[in-house]
């Protein structure tokens, strides 16, 4: 029996991977769309690891759902193995087996085990990883069925109910033996290229469309990361309860041409709280009953009022009854 090498048994589960990154970054993607929220940046800044369950949760069970559910069925491989030529054997197969399999395979990805599990198949005749030793398994290549049809034929003439008929036809010839072989038992089946060369593109559509939502869904996820972290608010003081209505066009960061006047105003959507922080903490602050934005720092109270179009605004501080301080603020 041919063991598979621990080369091509890499490059099985690098193709297996790519595929299950595939459907992952896909899920992930249709989670984002329906506003579900699979990365909570500000917990896990936090120190809050807890809140990453969700995604280790859909990872176990789309890894899961893949490797049971090809390894149970006829096939007895996963598509990077079907890609390789390789299929799992095991002496007592059962669905139990394949359950542990799996699961334990699933431990040695999430956990990085991956390469020791199969460091230690290097050095056992069988080859046999970690999860291959706990289920009784071992991965095998494929016997190629490509003989000629020539081979088959000599095969077939060896059989005495082939022998008695050709001998009562009188038949001599290899040609003459393959036309009866034909005859009796059928052609030989063999694997014709242009099944081979379609089975071929289509796998390699399946790793072009996995990849390609790996890098898609990479890109969108760490993009809304990013943006995420840029809206969290370093300080989280004197927050004020706002709908995000009226929130929403004071969010951002605001200074003077100069820079020497400046703020970032935040908002929590989750608690539906806006935050106002400068580089040494939080800005206390109120709305009036207009909803026009009062901010207080020290013993000034500036007044933030809207100007020459939504990203401009005049912030005026009164130092006594006749005068204001005025500051053009622009939205970075």
């Amino acid at each position: 029996m041919n063991y598979s090498v621990i080369s091509r048994r890499f490059w099985a589960w690098f193709f297996d991977n790519a595929i299950i990154a595939g459907i992952l970054y896909g899920v992930l993607l249709v989670l984002r769309m329906s506003g579900m929220s699979i990365f909570p940046v500000e917990e896990i800044i936090e120190g809050n690891f807890s809140s990453l369950s969700k995604f280790y949760l859909i990872y176990a069970m789309i890894y899961l759902t893949y490797e049971i559910s090809f390894l149970s069925s006829n096939l007895s491989a996963t598509p990077g193995k079907i890609i390789m030529e390789m299929e799992v054997a095991c002496a007592k197969a059962s669905f139990l087996k394949v359950i542990i399999r799996s699961v334990a395979k699933f431990i040695s990805a999430a956990t990085g085990l991956y390469l020791i599990f199969f460091t230690i198949a290097m050095f056992n005749e069988k080859k046999q990883a970690v999860h291959d030793l706990l289920a009784g398994s071992f991965v095998i290549d494929q016997e190629r069925e490509n003989q000629s049809a020539m081979d088959l034929t000599q095969d077939i003439t060896k059989t005495e109910a082939f022998y008695e008929e050709m001998k009562s036809r009188g038949i001599k010839t290899f040609s003459e033996q393959k036309a009866l072989a034909e005859e009796m038992y059928g052609k030989a089946s063999k694997s014709s290229k242009s099944s081979i060369l379609s089975s071929s593109i289509i796998w390699v559509l399946v790793l072009v469309v996995s990849f390609g939502f790996s890098f898609i869904g990479s890109k969108v996820l760490v993009s809304d990361m990013i943006s995420e972290m840029k809206i969290l608010p370093q300080f989280k003081n004197n927050g004020v309860k706002v709908e995000q209505s009226i929130a929403e066009k004071y969010v951002g960061a605001w200074a003077n041409d100069k820079r020497t006047v400046g703020f970032t105003v935040y908002y929590d959507k989750k608690n539906s709280t806006m935050y106002i922080n400068t580089s040494n903490g939080a800005l206390k602050f109120m709305f009036d009953n207009d909803d026009t934005l009062y901010i207080f720092e020290g013993e000034n109270k500036f007044k933030f009022m809207f100007s020459d179009g939504y990203y401009t605004a005049y912030m005026t501080c009164p130092i006594n009854g006749q005068l204001e301080y005025k500051e053009h603020l622009k939205k970075e």
